[in-house]
């Protein structure tokens, strides 16, 4: 349990500072206040999908290095690890596009004190879903990286089988006598 909450907390320490990572790196859409509303010329245009860029960046870098480091240090490597780590990035995403959102800029449609020819910024924004889905995809390749690097390839090492059921485990023998019998 207590492992789990460490867990929880570092996932949400992480997000939080992928949220101001997110927030001092992206340079939001610069909006034009003309007598017929707030205007977004094309540089402002490539500016929010800049600010969405940056929030993709922020996240695989986060999501990949955060989940390798994690997978790395596990005690066991196990299938039930795909879906949380998975899951984690994507409450990671969900955590820092919020702090980077409420951090950062206001709505400058909402703001009162905007005149005709003053010039904005805009709330940083992720208008889409695709951006949110690349922490977890990220998070998962970081996972399989981790296992890549430790050589673990689903099979257990003899060291680990033998303190589970207490006897030793030959791979060798049991691996040739699979083959013997015709199982791969």
């Amino acid at each position: 349990m207590r492992a789990a909450l460490v867990g929880i907390a570092a996932v949400l320490v992480v997000a939080v500072a992928a949220g101001i990572a997110w927030l001092v790196l992206a340079q939001p859409a610069q909006l034009e206040s003309r007598e017929q509303g707030l205007v977004l010329t094309e540089a402002a245009s490539r500016a929010q999908f800049g600010v969405v860029v940056v929030f993709v960046l922020v996240g695989a870098v986060v999501s990949f290095t955060g989940a390798a480091v994690c997978a790395w240090l596990l005690p066991t490597r196990e299938w039930f690890w795909v879906p949380v780590f998975a899951l984690a990035a994507g409450v990671a995403s969900l955590v820092a596009w919020q702090v980077g959102v409420r951090l950062g800029p206001g709505d400058p449609v909402t703001d009162g004190d905007v005149r005709v020819g003053d010039t904005v910024s805009a709330q940083l924004a992720v208008d889409a879903v695709a951006p949110f889905l690349v922490w977890p995809l990220f998070a998962l390749l970081g996972l399989l990286f981790a296992l890549w690097l430790a050589g673990d390839r689903g099979e257990h090492r003899a060291d680990e089988s033998s303190e589970v059921t207490g006897g030793d485990l030959d791979v060798e023998s049991t691996s040739s006598a699979r083959h013997e019998h015709g199982r791969p």
